[in-house]
């Protein structure tokens, strides 16, 4: 996978995926990323080096967190983290200024955290 630098999209959904393979931090001209539908249980955190990167949609997998790192995605406009196993997003979500959209409902997210996330997103459509 690393020999594929100049990759732009990668549409990986809905392929039983289990890993990400750390190589997938080198693809530094990614803008957009779909592993949705898969098997996944980590986030992987390679993908946070990714600063192109528009659009991640890790919908419908087993990920249980969300690494803090996510704060240093600066170029993300779209995030699709719904139907998971998350209980809570880490507060560097809030450094994400250009967030437009995030989708984290189906998840094991607690009331009070929910308000905690719409509160850190301001200008963002949160769907929870």
């Amino acid at each position: 996978i690393s020999k594929l630098k100049k990759l732009n999209i990668i549409n990986a959904g809905n392929n039983l995926i289990e890993s990400i393979p750390a190589e997938i931090g080198e693809l530094s001209e990614l803008t957009a990323i779909n592993f949705g539908g898969n098997s996944l249980i980590d986030f992987p955190i390679e993908i946070t080096k990714l600063q192109k990167v528009s659009y991640l949609n890790f919908w419908n997998n087993m990920i249980r967190k969300v690494p803090s790192e996510i704060g240093n995605m600066q170029s993300l406009v779209k995030l699709f983290l719904s139907e998971n196993r998350l209980t809570n997003l880490p507060p560097e979500i809030s450094r994400l200024e250009n967030l437009y959209y995030l989708e984290v409902n189906a998840n094991k997210i607690e009331k009070e955290n929910k308000l905690k996330i719409k509160k850190m997103l301001p200008n963002c459509i949160v769907k929870i």
